[in-house]
């Protein structure tokens, strides 16, 4: 395959990579322009939580919530859910929908927490003190998911309400599939897509930083951290891979006619067989 290696590789196969890298990052503004279109069409669920302060002063959201939106109303989300409604469905049954990296810092240091424990569920770690609150490690982050709550983690089926639940079921299986299930799956299917598209985005950012021009949008670094590290962009990589390689001119191009003899600090590159048989190849 052309391009399954990782830290072991020959020039030929350097050259290759580094012309499809190159050409590839030609179409990032068009590649994101496609990738905000299909967001627009999907659109975004956004689920408000009351938030009380905590006493450090930082805003933390609790687990009530208190309003719910979907933007734009003509997304393919606004109108499931619409469909989801106008059968009996709340769309707060569905889920939770939090979004992760969603806390902001103020000028002062506080923090505004606009989801219930940073829009993640995890297990909960546990500090050890006399007199402290009672043992949480390993429960859910979220109260409305912890074990706990049903006397821990059971088999449900060895319920004495298993029986009666499934006898007043079973007449309205293919009602709950239809009005509740399947529509509830498609909502899910979308928003994950969308978390998808939104970590293509980051991984794009990453990728060519500040370095490409035709963007539809700006790239942010972020209040004080960056959201990328410049030196692993793709014109960084190259740039200090070429420099290995080959002599590089006053104009910082480098010459592909050339090799430079300090191959010896790096045993991973290798260079090509004599007489160009191996010249800009993968294999």
């Amino acid at each position: 395959m052309s391009f399954r290696w990782l830290g072991t590789f020959r020039q030929g196969q350097w050259q290759a990579y580094r012309r499809f890298v190159l050409q590839e990052r030609r179409d990032v503004g068009a590649r994101l322009a496609v990738i905000e279109a299909e967001k627009e069409r999907i659109g975004r669920v956004v689920v408000t939580y009351v938030q009380e302060e905590d006493g450090d002063g930082n805003r933390r959201a609790t687990e009530k919530r208190k309003g719910f939106s979907i933007t734009p109303p003509t997304s393919s989300l606004a109108k499931l859910m619409s469909a989801y409604t106008a059968m009996g469905g709340n769309p707060l049954d569905i889920s939770m929908f939090m979004h992760p990296d969603s806390v902001q810092t103020d000028e002062d240091g506080l923090e505004d927490e606009p989801y219930p424990s940073g829009g993640v569920v995890h297990g909960q770690a546990q500090t050890y003190a006399y007199g402290g609150d009672q043992f949480k490690q390993g429960l859910s982050s979220i109260q409305g998911f912890d074990a706990s709550r049903s006397g821990g983690r059971r088999r449900m089926d060895e319920s004495e309400m298993y029986t009666k639940i499934v006898a007043s079921r079973k007449w309205i299986e293919k009602e709950i599939a239809y009005k509740r299930d399947v529509i509830e799956d498609r909502i899910l299917k979308l928003c994950d897509l969308r978390e998808q598209l939104d970590q293509e985005v980051l991984l794009i950012m990453a990728a060519v930083g500040d370095s490409v021009f035709n963007l539809p949008f700006a790239f942010e670094r972020g209040d004080g951290e960056d959201k990328y590290d410049a030196s692993l962009t793709v014109a960084q990589v190259v740039g200090a891979i070429d420099s290995i390689w080959y002599q590089i001119d006053e104009d910082g191009a480098a010459d592909f006619s050339t090799q430079n003899d300090n191959l010896g600090a790096y045993p991973n590159l290798i260079s090509d067989l004599e007489g160009g048989i191996e010249d800009w190849t993968a294999v």
